[in-house]
């Protein structure tokens, strides 16, 4: 009888041991695994619901919390958080109202205390993005952390003149970077891609500071200026040997005098030999928009040659053995500069991205470009290679197996049957596609193209070009039932099980529904990144010829989150238009209808339609109205400027968190209008916002 209720009582005991046993708990991990796993979570919302569950995961990911973006106005810095002590990459450019001075330039005593407030609150602070309007907020960035390794300064508004304004050495522009450069002894990483200045400031702050310890300079300036040849020899001289990463925007037409040549690259070689990265583009290339007023019937590069020879590039990878990217983007025709990149494929062992515009003859057989696939090629882009055939680009995919992105534009003897070849060589690698402005590839033809790679693909880009596929429909009724059912079967039954960002280029008053009423884009379960940009004049448009623009066909895609819709190179009339004709407020109807239909959007990036005759980018009430029905919307940045009555409407928005309103158009406005979106508008809106609250 003892002996049975004992074993009665072991019994039990082993299933409270067990009933324990499945009680067992995250909290049970040790802390320094808990605080490992904590510190791998990349999702800033997930973070942030991590640090409620209690106050000991609240102290972990306050510990490990590595990366912070402040956001908010920078008259409340008493709500400044201080438990980030080990944040090491600090943004603070988007503190609003955007584009202002974070500390308070009209008084020294206020600049100081907010220099001190921050150091306190970030003491860690490595890596720093800031809004610097003048020289006082750049001579404050660095009295805060003098240890900064990587600044990236942040400046859209017009270049403050002074004595020495004229960009002489004692310019404005000049003195902040060097104060910049001898306050910061560890800086190794110097972005000045966002930050409006002259071209000749930059040299004069590097000669006279101690700029030896300089590993990367991004100098690839959004103003329209680039580098002579001269200013980028000073630039490279300065910076010396230590130079591993170079950005730049240079000057490479030959009808200009002190424009890049081949003794210019060969010197910049001489200064820097440790260079791992170079991207050298021209001034011409760099802007966004597609013009090809200036190029020849064959939709190619201008008749004129460039002043880089093929001789001058094979010196420069011979003197150049570490270069593992490069980016050489010319406005004129470099020809048979095959052998040059047999030079680079010999020199550089290790060469993994190539980026090459208005280059000819690059691949002739196994020779060329396709030797540099022995050395790990994984980034190709081409772009106005008018020789470029179905042939060569299988020779360079065969030589390079494992690229992963694939970018072309203005290749016009690329064919679907090529680029079918070329991503099926590919298709255990391939997950980026770009396809611009290839004149045989429309849009249907490139989709199908894209078959092998249908469910591997990560990002695409594509070319929305309907005129062709939309006038062979409309020939005839049975022929365009016979097209469908071939499009149905052909797109229907496959997805793009992989795609997360879809990038979508399109001319203005041309409807974007196509895409996905046609069943060319059929079913993207993981898709939440949508970039959509318009370019073209809507003045030579009477008016929109459908109802709206077709982002309600995008509202399939139950994942789909963030929106980036660009209108900013949709030219209109911004006040009054002439008979006949619309101004810019019915466009923004056209392109906006249906926004709100999308159910899971959460971030919208907006650039609004501009007139650019008299600078100006604004949101209209038809665009702020639809906008504003937009409930599920937590993010909205507009580049550009509203009224204030009319931004006063987004806060019907129940989930809006964080809005900025952002002129980073060169030049950005410094005196605006008395109607318009002004910092005490902003600081009122985000007011009205703060007292609203918040739903989590």
């Amino acid at each position: 009888m003892f002996s049975n209720n004992k074993r009665q009582k072991t019994t039990h005991g082993e299933e409270e041991d067990h009933e324990q046993g499945r009680r067992t708990a995250l909290h049970d991990i040790p802390g320094s695994i808990l605080a490992a796993i904590i510190a791998l979570v990349p999702d800033t919302r997930s973070r942030n619901a991590a640090s409620l569950v209690c106050k000991e995961w609240h102290a972990m990911e306050r510990a490990t919390r590595r990366r912070l973006c402040l956001r908010g106005s920078s008259a409340q810095l008493h709500m400044l958080p201080t438990t980030f002590h080990a944040v090491r990459h600090l943004d603070v450019s988007n503190v609003s109202p955007w584009g202002t001075t974070l500390y308070a330039a009209h008084s020294a005593v206020c600049g100081q205390l907010t220099a001190r407030w921050l150091n306190r609150a970030f003491p860690s602070v490595v890596d720093l993005t800031v809004y610097a309007r003048d020289g006082t907020d750049i001579q404050l960035v660095a009295a805060s952390w003098p240890d900064l390794e990587t600044v990236r300064l942040v400046r859209w508004h017009q270049r403050p003149t002074g004595a020495g304004g004229d960009g002489s050495d004692g310019g404005d522009a000049a003195m902040e970077l060097r104060g910049l450069l001898s306050s910061c002894p560890r800086l190794t990483h110097l972005d000045l891609s966002r930050f409006y200045c002259w071209a000749e400031d930059i040299a004069p702050a590097l000669q006279a500071s101690p700029s030896a310890n300089l590993r990367v300079l991004n100098l690839l300036k959004l103003s329209p200026e680039g580098f002579k040849a001269a200013e980028l020899l000073a630039i490279a001289a300065a910076c010396g040997i230590n130079l591993e990463e170079l950005y730049a925007l240079c000057e490479f037409d030959p009808r200009f005098l002190d424009c890049l040549s081949d003794e210019c690259l060969i010197q910049v070689a001489d200064y820097c030999p440790h260079l791992r990265v170079l991207h050298l583009v021209d001034s011409t290339q760099f802007s966004a928009s597609r013009d090809p007023a200036s190029d020849d019937p064959v939709f190619g590069a201008p008749a004129l040659d460039a002043s880089v020879t093929v001789r001058g590039l094979e010196s420069l990878f011979q003197a150049l053995p570490l270069l593992e990217d490069l980016a050489l983007l010319l406005g004129h025709k470099v020809r048979d500069s095959a052998p040059a990149f047999e030079a680079l494929a010999k020199s550089s062992k290790s060469v993994h991205a190539l980026h090459l515009g208005h280059f000819q003859g690059l691949c002739s057989g196994s020779n060329g470009i396709a030797r540099c696939g022995a050395a790990g090629l994984r980034t190709l882009q081409l772009r106005s290679c008018d020789d470029l055939t179905d042939a060569a680009l299988g020779a360079i995919a065969s030589a390079s197996p494992q690229i992963s992105w694939l970018g072309l534009r203005r290749c016009p003897l690329v064919t679907p049957a090529g680029l079918s070849s070329c991503v099926s060589i590919l298709r255990r690698s391939l997950t980026r596609v770009e396809i611009e402005c290839c004149p045989t590839l429309s849009t249907r033809n490139l989709l199908r193209a894209l078959a092998p790679v249908r469910s591997t693909l990560q990002h695409l880009h594509v070319d929305c070009v309907w005129d062709a596929d939309l006038e062979e429909e409309e020939q005839g009724g049975a022929e365009q039932e016979q097209e469908q059912d071939q499009a149905l079967d052909l797109f229907g039954n496959l997805a793009w099980k992989k795609l997360h960002h879809l990038s979508l280029w399109i001319s203005a008053a041309h409807l974007i529904s196509p895409l996905v009423q046609m069943n060319l884009i059929s079913h993207c379960p993981l898709l939440r990144e949508l970039s959509i940009r318009v370019e073209g004049d809507c003045r030579l448009f009477a008016k929109p010829q459908a109802r709206e623009f077709g982002l309600r066909s995008f509202a399939r895609f139950p994942s789909l989150a963030s929106l980036r819709l660009d209108l900013s190179e949709a030219v209109g009339y911004a006040l009054s238009a002439p008979g006949g004709n619309r101004d810019l407020s019915i466009w923004e109807r056209f392109y906006l209808q249906g926004i709100q239909s999308l159910p899971g959007l959460q971030e919208l990036d907006y650039f609004p339609p501009s007139d650019k005759d008299v600078n100006y980018r604004g949101m209209t009430l038809p665009g702020v109205g639809l906008i504003s029905q937009c409930h599920g919307l937590r993010k909205l940045f507009v580049h550009g400027t509203a009224y204030e009555h009319l931004f006063m409407m987004l806060l019907k928005i129940y989930n809006l968190r964080d809005v900025q309103l952002r002129a980073d158009y060169f030049p950005a406005p410094d005196m605006e209008t008395s109607t318009e979106m002004r910092a005490e508008s902003c600081k009122r809106f985000e007011t009205l916002l703060e007292k609203r609250g918040f739903p989590d």
